[in-house]
């Protein structure tokens, strides 16, 4: 008896021993799998990043050369960003397509594979590498565009005058921008406004010529009416008859505030612009101060020796320092000396932005201004109902756009590139 309860606990000491060792092993495979997955995981997400990019950069130079050569620049792209990696059993390289989807609109598909070695699951012959893969697809909206230009006074002015100096930069700017879209599949409009709005070119699918000619000739327009700029950009788009494979959008420039309204005053039979020289450029002294009365379709001056005062729409106006709410109706004074004016203009050109994006149009909007005293970014932002913390008036129910900024006239032509590639192309896999 005693030497069977010797032999048992000797067997139970072994069986003890292989379990353990069988659960080593078991807990050693596991480990190396997920050290092996990681792998894996990592570098899918470079491929997933490395395609997206391909993808996007391949379509934005859809249209500035051949589809081979669109193609070409889209492997660059997938190359410069996956780069190399020491765990690659051999060059990693895209398959790039064009096609063409339901709704007409151009499509470019890339896909790329990596097989990796493993390092751990490896001791094991079908696990010495595993393979991985990702894919994207960028799709062309035919874009149905309206690009309203500002043509203020200060566009003309000097930086050493408090002006911008737009007007030297805008012309080369525009033309590259215009050159990123497609005659006789995207249509496009310009609208510039000053102390009015005028449309330079209606709607049409041959616009490049048209567009870059008139924007070499445009002239002085004096005050800034932001809300006439819009809306006649928005008319222009109103023209055309909406298609499921158009994206119609307003791309809207500016070098300053919106310091002008139309509104129907006691001593004019109808409504005229109210304008009020820019009080934040400090530069122009007592003069910064000064209203104007102003025919909406001349721009020409009118008189009025008393204009008394209007009922505001009220709204939310952003800025630097902080937000300013106004009720709608509320009775304001129009003296020299106050920002009424340059305050209503502000809220009627967000009233406007904002009945345009109802409408399912996205507003882009592109500023120049080195300094606060420039320009003010966050009205931009409302303008574009973009999804940012600075706006406080974002609204998740209507298209998000986008605003961009160049702080020198020089940084125009590169600003307004970044908008073009965020229109027409979009990731759609």
């Amino acid at each position: 008896m005693p030497g069977n309860r010797k032999t048992g606990r000797h067997d139970e000491g072994g069986q003890t021993l292989v379990t353990f060792v069988i659960f080593l092993m078991s807990l050693l495979l596991f480990f190396g799998l997920a050290v092996d997955l990681g792998f894996a995981y990592i570098t899918r997400a470079r491929l997933s990043k490395a395609v997206d990019a391909a993808c996007l950069t391949g379509m934005r130079n859809y249209t500035v050369g051949t589809q081979a050569q669109a193609a070409n620049i889209a492997s660059n792209a997938f190359a410069l960003n996956y780069g190399t990696c020491g765990r690659d059993v051999g060059p990693v390289a895209p398959t790039v397509t064009f096609g063409v989807d339901a709704a007409n609109n151009v499509t470019l598909n890339v896909r790329a594979s990596a097989t990796i070695k493993t390092y751990f699951i490896g001791i094991l012959p079908q696990w010495k590498t595993l393979t991985v893969g990702a894919r994207a697809q960028a799709t062309k909206m035919n874009v149905v565009m309206s690009l309203v230009l500002d043509f203020s006074g200060s566009m003309f002015m000097s930086v050493a005058d408090g002006g911008s100096d737009g007007h030297t930069y805008l012309p080369g700017a525009v033309t590259s921008f215009i050159n990123q879209f497609t005659e006789n599949a995207d249509q496009a409009a310009l609208v510039d406004f000053g102390s009015t709005a005028q449309v330079k070119v209606k709607m049409t699918s041959v616009f490049k010529t048209a567009i870059i000619n008139a924007v070499n000739a445009e002239d002085n327009l004096d005050k800034t009416w932001s809300e006439g700029g819009l809306q006649a950009g928005w008319k222009q788009i109103q023209t055309v008859s909406a298609g499921a494979n158009q994206l119609p959008v307003i791309v809207f420039f500016t070098d300053g505030f919106a310091n002008t309204f139309n509104v129907k005053l006691g001593c004019q039979p109808s409504a005229i612009n109210v304008g009020q020289t820019d009080p934040s450029n400090h530069k122009c002294g007592d003069n910064c101060w000064d209203l104007r009365y102003l025919d909406p379709n001349s721009g020409d001056d009118v008189d009025c020796n008393n204009p008394g005062s209007f009922s505001s729409i009220g709204g939310t106006l952003g800025s630097e320092s902080g937000t300013t709410t106004i009720k709608a109706g509320t009775s304001e004074t129009i003296s020299k000396y106050n920002l009424n004016v340059w305050t209503e203009g502000q809220l009627r050109a967000l009233q406007m932005a904002n009945t345009i994006r109802s409408n399912n149009i996205t507003i882009y909007c592109i500023g120049l201004g080195a300094t606060t005293n420039d320009i003010n970014q966050v009205f931009l932002k409302q303008v574009a109902n973009m999804n940012d913390p600075a706006n406080p008036t974002y609204n998740p129910n209507q298209p998000a756009g986008e605003a961009a900024f160049a702080s020198t006239a020089s940084d125009l032509e590169s600003v307004f590139q970044v908008i073009a590639s965020q229109i027409a192309v979009r990731l759609s896999q």
